[in-house]
Parts: C-alpha cells; structure tokens; sequence
C-alpha cells in the first residue's frame, strides 16, 4: 500500500513536467512586453546621415507564460535617412536591448539584438518655442515573416533563444539637450523559442545532462522518470 501510495503522488507530478515544463515553462514564448511603465529617453540624433535613439523602459507590464514587470533598456540605430525640413525616415539597421522580466519569485534576464536589417526608423525635430520637440519611432517587423530581432535569455535557470518583434515610440521636447518624453510606447512580442526545452531521451539525463534543463529535475533519476512517463502519453 505504500508503494501505491508513492505512485499515485508521483504521476500528477510527472504529468503537470510532461505537459507544462518545458513548453510554457523555461520558455519565452507567447511572451509580451506591454505598453505602460515609466519610459525614458536618453539620447536622440536625427539627422539625413542616420539616425540614433536610446531609452530606457522600466515598470512595465508582462504577460504570457511569465507574468509580471520588466525593465529594459535600448539602443537602435538607422542608415541613411530620407526627407527633409527635419522629418526624416528609413531603415532600422540596428538594435541592442537588455531585459529583465520578474514574474513572482522567478527572475529573467536576457539580451535582443536585429537579426537583420529593415523594419522601419522615423524621425523629427522642430522649434516650437524655446525648447525644440522631437518624435521618433522604430520596429523591428520585416513582412511577412514579422520578428526582426533575435533573443537569448536564462529562465528558470536554463538557456532560452528564439525571435521576436520590437516596436518604440516617443515624443517630447528636447531642452539643451535635455530630453523629457511627453509620450513613450514600448511593445515586445517574444514569437518563437527555438531552444530545446526538455530531454527527449534518458541519455539526456545522464552523466549530469539533466542539469542542462535548469531548475525543473533534481537528480538524474528524476529526469529518466519524466522521459519514461512522457513516452507512456506520447
């Protein structure tokens, strides 16, 4: 009876592993980074050479498989630009973005970066009155395949990669180069992990590779225990 007993605790266990743990857990996938939060901007250049924008982003909401806040911070550039009378446009050639998503007792970490040139780069200045105002937008989406950035990250205590969709907005005014935004929109959409997100075999697990998965197994036995249940359901 004992024995029964340790069983029937056990396969619940096995079961939530089987269906939770590596395909929404571990994973960024369905992942979004929302439009509310503190935003600030740091530097602006607009100018028909290129264009440059930094600015942090900080308190605002997640949603998805992690839910919480996140911080983050960006620097994205432009080739050359079209236009004139301060108006400018062209394309995003490139990004660098560090990230951190807290979800309850669970930190993320990561970094995204273009994965290819394109999506779109805007930007414009005037003198209004004493102050000059700015406004500039950028994403990263090239159609059809959307996306545009690539992400690498640690959750759960394993390695997480994959693509993903990044789009900002600001508009303010630029005091002796002072910049306080008026309007600030960040949004992220984490479309795609591309990273394995469980042991398909009980190879995976020995001679420590059931570390190799983070924080979800223990031992090496338990890891085995999860491939062998898996199968059973498959």
């Amino acid at each position: 009876m004992k024995v029964m007993k340790v069983v029937l605790v056990l396969l619940p266990v096995l079961g939530a592993l089987a269906t939770g743990a590596f395909a929404g857990g571990g994973s960024l996938q369905g992942e979004e980074l929302l439009n509310n939060g503190t935003f600030v901007a740091t530097s602006l250049t607009c100018a028909p050479e290129g264009g440059s924008v930094s600015f942090t982003f900080s308190g605002g909401e997640a949603t998805g498989p992690y839910p919480g806040t996140y911080n983050a911070v960006v620097t994205a550039t432009s080739g050359p630009l079209s236009g004139s009378g301060g108006a400018y446009h062209g394309q995003l050639t490139s990004l660098v973005e560090t990230f951190t998503i807290t979800s309850g007792v669970t930190t993320i970490t990561g970094t995204k970066t273009l994965s290819r040139p394109g999506g779109e780069f805007s930007c414009r200045t005037w003198q209004p009155d004493e102050c000059g105002a700015f406004d500039y937008f950028l994403s990263s989406a090239v159609e059809p395949a959307l996306g545009g950035t690539d992400y690498t990250a640690t959750v759960d205590g394993a390695a997480d990669y994959g693509t993903a969709t990044t789009s900002a907005g600001a508009s303010g005014t630029d005091c002796a180069g002072y910049l306080y935004a008026e309007y600030g929109s960040f949004l992220e959409s984490f479309d795609q992990s591309l990273a394995p997100h469980g042991p398909a075999t009980a190879a995976d697990c020995k001679d420590g590779g059931y570390a190799s998965y983070g924080t979800a197994f223990k031992n090496e036995g338990q890891c085995v225990s999860f491939v062998e249940h898996a199968k059973k359901s498959a």
